[in-house]
């Protein structure tokens, strides 16, 4: 039986170490289910893998970042796509809360940005347009958008 998978987190990820701790923050969601889609150019045992984070799938390939995370949204199947990094931490419940809010407003094109918590601090606001130019407008660099969205627009990477 295929499960009704609510929102797929996904990353460009070459570090297998900050998993523990990413998977991990998410196990307190218990009202939609989730799926982790890590691509990247990491040497990983897909078994083991399987084992430990039994909701997490990666993807080996040797291409740019965006071209990762264009890869990781096509093999998505979560209604919400979630782009994310692999050194975040969530708070408990914040894709079930996450998901109830976005069906409350009824509206397909919302996007939604949670606090962005990277190596253990808070970063929403150290993200920029242009990196490091703390002048220019503040970036969310963690956003959730529903699927039918990302395909009207035509993915994260156009040219891929």
């Amino acid at each position: 039986m295929e499960k009704n998978i609510k929102i797929s987190l996904v990353a460009s990820s070459i570090r297998p170490l900050l998993w523990r701790d990413f998977y991990f923050s998410l196990l307190s969601n218990h009202h939609v289910d989730f799926e982790v889609i890590f691509v990247g150019n990491a040497v990983v045992d897909h078994q083991l893998i399987q084992k430990q984070y039994p909701k997490l799938k990666y993807i080996e390939t040797s291409v740019k970042p965006s071209q990762c995370y264009e890869i990781g949204f096509r093999h998505s199947t979560g209604e919400l796509i979630h782009w994310t990094a692999d050194d975040a931490t969530y708070e408990a419940e914040l894709l079930d809360r996450f998901y109830a809010y976005y069906m409350s407003k009824g509206d397909y094109k919302l996007i939604l940005e949670p606090t962005t918590v990277e190596n253990g601090r808070d970063c929403t606001d150290h993200h920029h347009f242009f990196g490091g130019q703390h002048e220019t407008p503040v970036m969310a660099p963690f956003g959730f958008m529903s699927r039918k969205l990302m395909l009207e627009i035509g993915g994260y990477d156009k040219r891929f």
